[in-house]
């Protein structure tokens, strides 16, 4: 056992060599013609991929060329990193399969290309509603805000690759594989083998879910049939292991020992299909062979609906002939709460939130079930299909590791974490993955000519903020916006100044004091969950949107350029100012250059009346005075972003306007300093010389600003009707200037509905 540090985890893992093979990839679905001329690709044998496994598992993941290219390396350095080394590539097409063989990795390359899809009688319905209400979103991407062409959230490029990696784990299944399948946005931390061996020993199968079991009174009685003999004789291993949508675990703290499989179980919870062990026996082809009828009988969504659906059945009263076109879990929920408010269970359409299935009685509790099959499907029916969770503490989510942190609040170890349940853009996506420093960007991302960063000013929380109950929900939003919108004000002088010296801005960490969502929050969490504690450090997602700042989209167009200015670095020319950003944990990162992490510090700030630097107040005049002073200082107390050696002082007289500091450090002089550390951005830069570039400065920010969501429907009555709120990132003065209400930071988004984000 040797310690391994993956990102900002260092976990000790068991190393085994790594297993190469060569042969170059494979067609693995017979029947398909491939035009290809050199002929590399041939028809692998069990034989060869044996020889890529380990007690005869593999870890697969089924990527397309769009998702390979942005998370391919990333996936594969960490699975490596983990001491994987039964892992398997499974290329959607051609191009997919020759791009995998060029990265060096053909070796462990199968093609399996992903079936025909027609568009979903959904499809346009629920596109159009989500572009009507701003959203977008999925697994690999998302709408209008979101994604890579063609990835929109329920598109036919989209349901294609959901149903591309059903068909390429079936078919591994089919040949007597288990299987560990991994979506391509998963990070690994260590290798779950020996978990999965050890959670898929014989447990005690519990009470099968079945028509007569649709309602709470249903499952009650179908217990109560099954005594201590009946739930022996189905004792089984179970055939599948799945992750959850869940944002909790009832498993108790562990230790840092495996909690085993989620105690919490049970049909009524979403099963997630990013990250699933399935056996290679016959019951794990059962599954799958039922899973894919699916696709072929129903009009349901994609592989995620349909897989709960097989394992459902008419525990959540789905009608035999009319599967649902658009399943939805939340209504579910809403059906649920209404109940609860009305005074308890009544028969209805919908499941309760938990379904409360009593286990069975003698043995060892498992929290396994047996999937019920598809009502009305043939080849569907799923017989002898054990199934159980896995706990979202070790195999993780975007909300679990970054918001709630649950795998050190459980002392759970960590497996994996799928990068969803955050911002609905695949570049949300990369910059959680960035501030986890898992992401592996191109050399170019690491090494930007010069860099800014400075320092935010938190406020406070209320005495017991932490504690307060859901009924206060509101009180804790009041706070939360406005204190988040206080840093993004504070950023807005900031980004105006790296733009104006053409410097890549190191963001600092945000902090954030209620959680974003497509759901409603209560005491600023999601779904009642308890586990996080305020603040937490925000995802970019939750201050800005993602895609747009990080694709250059904060730019104010310059008419008369500085002639020292130089290219902009995300848009060449000088006739733009952009901003361009790196994560938090930037200078910290081992991938980033030595030379810029340890380069010397040089901080600018304003001279006090006292004679001293002063990093207070909110800038100053615009007089045209040159006089500013240069010393040396190398007892400065470090930043949270301070990686130097030594720091310098660049102190000036008062605050400048944007034109007059170009003219003062755009000089050859400070044109070297790799690092300029700006505490109070606000109290160094007075503004724009230029009032029309300022306004186009405004309006760009606000339009890259993120929204914050949600409301309950009961609060979202209490704010103009509207579930959403926008942050303000304009300073009272310039809120003033345009005509907002100075007196609040708070901006809601009338009329705009909420989407939710499909995982």
């Amino acid at each position: 056992m040797i310690p391994v540090r993956v990102g900002r985890l260092s976990i000790r893992f068991q190393v085994r060599a790594i297993l190469l093979v060569t042969f170059s990839c494979g067609i693995l679905v017979s029947g398909i013609t491939l035009h290809n001329s050199d002929e590399r690709f041939c028809h692998p044998s069990r034989e060869r991929i044996q020889s890529v496994a380990l007690n005869n598992t593999l870890l697969l993941t089924a990527v397309d060329l769009q998702l390979w290219e942005f998370f391919g390396s990333s996936w594969v350095l960490s699975v490596q990193a983990a001491a994987i080394s039964y892992w398997l590539i499974a290329a959607m097409d051609n191009d997919t399969a020759a791009a995998v063989d060029a990265a060096g990795y053909g070796h462990r390359c199968v093609l399996v290309p992903k079936p025909e899809m027609a568009p979903s009688k959904a499809t346009a319905r629920v596109i159009r509603k989500r572009r009507a209400a701003g959203g977008g979103g999925g697994n690999g991407g998302g709408g209008d805000d979101g994604g890579r062409a063609g990835y929109l959230w329920s598109s036919v490029t989209w349901r294609g690759a959901t149903w591309g990696k059903v068909a390429a784990v079936a078919k591994l299944v089919d040949l007597g594989f288990n299987v560990v399948h991994s979506d391509i946005d998963v990070t690994w931390f260590r290798d779950p083998l020996q978990l999965f061996l050890n959670l898929a020993a014989p447990a005690v199968a519990q009470v099968r879910t079945r028509r007569s079991a649709a309602t709470r009174e249903g499952w009650l009685a179908a217990a109560a049939a099954v005594g201590p003999a009946a739930a022996a004789a189905a004792s089984s291993s179970p055939s599948a292991l799945f992750s959850t949508d869940l944002l909790t675990t009832l498993n108790p703290p562990s230790g840092g020992q495996d909690s085993g499989l989620e105690r919490s179980c049970d049909p009524s919870y979403s099963l997630n299909t990013g990250v699933y062990w399935v056996s290679g026996a016959a019951p794990g082809a059962r599954l799958m062979r039922g899973w894919l009828a699916l696709r072929e009988a129903s009009d349901l969504n994609d592989d995620q609906q349909a897989l709960n659906v097989l394992v459902r059945g008419t525990a959540m009263e789905l009608r035999a002939v009319s599967l649902p076109t658009v399943y939805d879990l939340r209504a579910a929920l809403a059906a649920h709460e209404q109940q609860q408010a009305e005074g308890g269970f009544r028969g209805g359409r919908h499941a309760t939130k938990r379904l409360g299935v009593p286990r069975g009685q003698g043995g060892e509790l498992r929290h396994t079930y047996l999937a019920a099959g598809a009502p009305g499907v043939a080849g569907a029916e799923a017989d002898g299909v054990v199934v159980s969770c896995l706990p979202v503490s070790s195999f993780s989510h975007t909300y679990a590791f970054t918001t709630s942190r649950l795998h050190e609040a459980r002392q759970h170890p960590l497996y994996e974490v799928h990068w969803v349940w955050g911002g609905k853009s695949l570049e949300s996506k990369r910059q959680c993955m960035r501030d986890a420093m898992v992401f592996a960007d191109p050399p170019d991302y690491h090494n930007p000519h010069r860099v800014m960063t400075f320092e935010l000013a938190h406020q406070e929380m209320p005495p017991g903020y932490n504690s307060w109950p859901s009924s206060r929900t509101s009180e804790m939003v009041d706070f939360a916006l406005p204190a988040l919108s206080a840093q993004l004000q504070q950023a807005y002088w900031a980004l105006a100044l790296a733009m104006a010296l053409n410097r890549t801005l190191v963001l600092p960490q945000f902090r954030c004091y209620c959680a974003k969502n497509w759901f409603a929050t209560s005491a600023c969490r999601i779904n009642s969950e308890r586990d996080t504690v305020f603040p937490f450090p925000c995802p970019l997602s939750h201050i800005f949107r993602s895609k747009l700042l990080l694709s250059g989209e904060l730019r104010v167009e310059d008419s008369r350029p500085h002639p020292r200015l130089g290219p902009s670095p995300s848009v060449q020319g000088t006739a733009w100012r952009v901003a361009d950003v790196r994560e938090s944990a930037f200078l910290n990162n081992p991938r980033t250059e030595e030379s810029l992490r340890f380069a010397t510090r040089y901080v600018l700030r304003v001279r006090s009346r006292g004679g001293g630097a002063d990093d207070a107040g909110n800038g100053g005049s615009s007089s045209s005075s040159n006089r500013w002073s240069h010393n040396d200082k190398n007892d400065y107390g470090s930043s949270d972003s301070d990686s130097g050696t030594g720091t310098r002082e660049i102190v000036l007289d008062r605050p400048r306007t944007d034109r007059e500091l170009q003219d003062l450090l755009l000089t050859p002089e400070y044109d070297a300093v790799r690092v300029l550390h700006v505490p109070r951005p606000a109290t160094v830069m007075s503004g724009f010389a230029d009032a029309l570039m300022w306004q186009q400065y405004d309006t760009a920010v606000q339009r890259v600003t993120a929204t914050w969501c949600c409301h309950s429907t009961r609060e979202a009555a209490l704010h103009g009707g509207s579930r959403r709120e926008r942050l303000q990132p304009l300073p009272p003065s310039r809120q003033q200037q345009r005509g907002f209400d100075s007196t609040s930071s708070r901006t809601a988004v009338a009329g705009i509905a909420v989407a939710p984000e499909q995982q």
